[in-house]
């Protein structure tokens, strides 16, 4: 069942991606949230990068420390996620981590078992970004859905 879903999502990725535009929630596999109290209402695939990558320390408008959540290793949510917007399978991305951490330059983000939980972490950090699958309600107050604009991708540059 997790294959038919990944494929699925491999699918509408690639149809959404052509057109190089911001998606909301229900277009993508994956819902990224952030702080209620945060004036970001789309980011793109870019600086998502650089967020979730600690490359971008703080939020240029916001002047919060940048707090990413991880979902675990085995989430299929997180593996989309990863390839689709780091550009790395979830292998490549703890490796990333390690030789952050084993360089001194800073520690990974936190991991949270389920949607929820980054729901409730973000609510409670303002300065946290997190991912969540689409299909899991947002009702928190605290926590508001942002768009994510995609450059334009084909099939072809996913290897799953």
């Amino acid at each position: 069942m997790k294959h038919v879903y990944m494929a699925a999502c491999i699918l509408l990725y690639g149809i959404f991606c052509l057109t190089g535009k911001a998606y909301s929630a229900k277009d993508l596999p994956f819902q990224i949230i952030v702080h209620a109290e945060n004036p970001y209402k789309t980011l793109d695939e870019k600086n998502l990068k650089r967020l979730f990558l600690k490359k971008t320390k703080s939020w240029p408008k916001f002047k919060k420390k940048v707090l990413p959540v991880d979902l675990p290793e085995k989430a299929s949510v997180r593996e989309i996620f990863s390839k689709i917007v780091l550009g790395k399978n979830v292998t490549s991305v703890i490796t990333y981590w390690q030789k952050q951490v084993f360089g001194a330059r800073g520690g990974m983000p936190k991991t949270v078992p389920s949607d929820q939980k980054v729901i409730e972490y973000v609510a409670k950090y303002p300065g946290a970004i997190g991912y969540i699958s689409s299909s899991s309600k947002v009702s928190n107050t605290k926590v508001q859905v942002i768009q994510v604009k995609l450059k334009k991708k084909t099939m072809s540059d996913l290897s799953w």
